[in-house]
């Protein structure tokens, strides 16, 4: 992206006349034009670099939102499968435990004996 001319003459406009307040880019010195180019070059660069982190950091944020999301749909799928083994295979006080369970229900504290 640094080789973008017309990026490079804006930022070199920008860090111009951010130096030179009241001072118009058209009307630099070709020495300062020359100079501020190669600012705008150094600071593409940076910038590129802090771009290429953001991207792979946002890779890395869709990748872990992708594998949440199986996982997911995957913990709704094994409840449903428990749901509906409870359904055939335990009597209602069970059922009505395990349901309990699923849900995050905490567990009625009984006196010690």
């Amino acid at each position: 992206m640094t080789e973008n001319p017309e990026l490079r003459e804006r930022y070199a406009k920008a860090i111009y006349e951010y130096a030179n307040p009241g001072c118009r880019w058209e009307d630099a010195h070709p020495d300062d034009l020359h100079c501020f180019r190669s600012d705008a070059y150094a600071a593409l660069s940076v910038r590129d670099d802090e771009l290429t982190a953001a991207r792979a950091r946002a890779d890395q944020a869709e990748a872990g939102l992708e594998s949440n999301r199986r996982r997911a749909v995957l913990f709704v799928e094994r409840i449903d499968a428990a749901r509906a083994w409870g359904r055939q295979h335990l009597n209602p006080e069970q059922r009505a435990g395990l349901l309990a369970a699923l849900r995050g229900d905490q567990p009625k504290e009984t006196p010690d004996a």
